[in-house]
């Protein structure tokens, strides 16, 4: 369980990471 919860923090991390790349505008 707890190593669930690890693996949606990270994706959930990698998700926001690439939103902000796509909000910065070149």
């Amino acid at each position: 369980m707890k190593q669930r919860m690890k693996k949606v923090s990270y994706l959930l991390g990698k998700v926001q990471k690439l939103n902000h790349i796509n909000n910065t505008p070149l």
